[in-house]
């Protein structure tokens, strides 16, 4: 067929050749051109990293197996952030002041909750949970689903993840050297100075 197109285009054109071989580029298909896919690869070289060399390479059946993590059945699914937040625990302070007074600054109103003393915090208000039975079957405080939540239970779970380290800043060592050297620019006292991260070069090398 080829043949027999080319001796009719040598009626028309001095390279019949190069016209077939363009028109069997486009009408046929070869897995090893990515010029032919219809969205071209990113151009991008990376050490380490084999270049695609054409159609579904590597093999999917000779990649290697994924590496899922096995985990306790009571963590199946568990993907809720907010009862193990340790910013939403509100830290313990300690007032004196009238009882008046602090129930005015904590309802902002003079007038308290009619069942509760001065000085006394309001209840949360919120919903109390829809208890809805298909999740309560695999959890039973309901906190995998924002539906069946309540209070109690996310104030409990919050308890459980409450930090009881003291953490220290890392430039506490160095302070004074730090107060030294902002007294000499003529520099207010430093609040901190930026962390400079230490990992190894292994975490920036890519990997296929």
């Amino acid at each position: 067929m080829s043949k027999l197109l080319k001796d009719v285009l040598k009626l028309f054109s001095s390279r019949p050749d190069e016209i077939v071989d363009k028109a069997i580029g486009v009408l046929s298909f070869r897995p090893k051109v990515l010029e032919m896919l219809q969205v071209p690869p990113a151009n991008m070289r990376i050490p380490g990293v084999p270049r695609i060399l054409g159609y579904r390479y590597p093999a999917p059946a000779s990649r290697e197996a994924p590496n899922v993590p096995d985990m306790p059945a009571d963590r199946h699914y568990d993907i809720t952030r907010y009862p193990r937040d340790n910013r939403n625990i509100k830290p313990d302070n300690v007032v004196f002041m009238p009882p008046r007074v602090k129930a005015y600054l904590e309802t902002g109103s003079d007038v308290t909750h009619p069942l509760l003393g001065a000085g006394e915090p309001q209840p949360k208000k919120g919903s109390p949970g829809n208890k809805n039975p298909a999740v309560l079957r695999y959890d039973p405080t309901g906190l995998r689903s924002t539906m069946s939540a309540t209070w109690a239970e996310t104030d409990k779970s919050l308890e459980l993840h409450r930090p009881h380290h003291l953490p220290r800043a890392e430039w506490v060592e160095d302070y004074d050297k730090m107060l030294k050297k902002a007294e000499e620019n003529g520099l207010p006292p430093p609040i901190g100075r930026p962390l400079r991260m230490r990992y190894q070069r292994i975490i920036r090398t890519a990997h296929w």
